[in-house]
């Protein structure tokens, strides 16, 4: 067995701010892309890891949500990303590599690693307190983070390993807002549950294999962006969106989304539209369209949308993930991996699909082109006698700080 211990290498985490350096004059040396990671940001557990043991620390005093919903969300987000890779897991072929079919059992207390022996698998840290002095030093200040994967050890026979999810502080002197961090970040956030599953579930991506991705739950700044002041009540108000495949059921208000009331016969002044959908085994797709005059008001039903799929864009999906195969791993034979030094890991789903919008109060229909993506859904209909965009769905993203729209 070669084991790797690492010297703490970190998968993903969310950075408030950047440390002082000695050289502040020279604006500190940064180096970004194009380093080879190997096999650094593999998955923790793959197919021949069939149980998982899982253990849960909290520094209660740091951490506003109590300890019961802190052990449901981790809970939730492990059953967030089963979910989310089962139907692919169902139809892996050679060249591509199941993910996320572990049993996950949580035990207590965390066994620690020592210098023969490893401890607890995987090791949710939630609060600052928690983190053992090695951890520490190596996060150098915990307040830098809200949330971050360390895997510490890694077998490259067996393709599997240990390590921790550390869930910042979000009360007192160490927690991610504390000064001199930024204040622009909502203060005890782990109050609101779905917020914190957001945190959970993004570090928890990492130890699935999942690096940080372009735009969505994954990206880079997301943990930022979910708790910005500006934003953290978007993800509080709308439904958890899937990560590999487009959402089919939302609702948003401005400024995170813009849609022509004319196309949707619907109130000149509507705050907020809202979509009901779903797929029918014979692969159309079926959504009820309501719209709010005031956020707060009861939705009021607008029409329906059905619509066929014109293609899934297979050729041109892109993977979520690589698995990067160590030349000494005995997982996966040559033919599984046809030959190649890596597998491909979970697929992001594109679909275009081409429907007709029906007003309640009309028998009269109207066509419309929609674009489905992880990250997005555009619909394009005929307006006045141009084609344009009707609907534009994303979540926020900081573009909404330079470009701001509405209070």
């Amino acid at each position: 067995m070669n084991r790797i211990f690492v010297a703490i290498a970190v998968l993903g985490a969310c950075v408030i701010f950047n440390v002082g350096s000695a050289f502040a004059d020279r604006g500190g040396w940064v180096s970004s892309g194009g380093e080879l990671f190997r096999f650094g940001k593999n998955p923790w557990f793959l197919k021949n890891v069939k149980d998982v043991e899982y253990c849960v620390e909290i520094d209660s005093a740091t951490v506003s949500a109590s300890p019961t919903v802190v052990r449901e969300v981790i809970r939730e987000s492990l059953d967030y990303w089963k979910n989310e890779f089962q139907a692919q897991s169902a139809s892996v072929s050679s060249g591509f590599a199941a993910v996320g079919t572990q049993n996950f059992k949580e035990v207590a207390p965390c066994v620690p690693d020592t210098a023969t022996t490893l401890g607890t698998a995987l090791q949710f840290r939630i609060g600052s307190g928690t983190l053992t002095l090695d951890e520490r030093e190596h996060l150098e200040d915990p307040k830098k983070f809200v949330g971050v994967s360390i895997r510490k050890s890694y077998d490259t026979e067996n393709l599997n390993g240990t390590g921790i999810v550390y869930i910042a502080s979000d009360k007192g002197t160490n927690a991610y807002n504390a000064k001199p961090n930024s204040t622009h970040l909502v203060p005890e956030a782990w109050k609101e549950r779905k917020l914190l599953f957001y945190a959970v579930t993004h570090e928890l991506g990492h130890v699935f294999g999942i690096p940080h991705t372009g735009a969505g739950l994954m990206s880079e700044v997301f943990l930022e962006q979910l708790l910005h002041k500006r934003f953290f009540q978007f993800y509080i108000d709308n439904p958890v969106v899937p990560f590999l495949l487009p959402p089919l059921v939302f609702e948003s208000c401005a400024p995170f989304v813009s849609f022509n009331t004319g196309f949707f016969q619907i109130p000149a002044d509507s705050a907020c539209i809202r979509m009901e959908g779903k797929t029918t085994a014979a692969g159309t797709y079926q959504w009820s369209v309501f719209y709010r005059k005031f956020p707060k008001d009861p939705a009021v039903a607008a029409g329906t949308i059905n619509a066929t799929m014109l293609m899934q864009l297979a050729a041109s999906a892109k993977p979520a993930s690589v698995i990067q195969l160590p030349s000494d791993q005995k997982v996966f034979t040559l033919s599984q991996r046809q030959m190649n030094s890596f597998l491909i890991g979970p697929v992001f789903t594109e679909t275009t699909a081409r429907g007709l919008f029906k007003n309640t109060t009309s028998p009269r229909t109207h066509d419309v082109q929609i674009e489905l993506r992880p990250e997005s859904i555009v619909m394009t209909g005929l307006v006045g006698g141009q084609m344009m965009p009707v609907f534009v769905y994303s979540p926020p993203s900081l573009l909404n700080q330079i470009f701001p729209v509405g209070p």
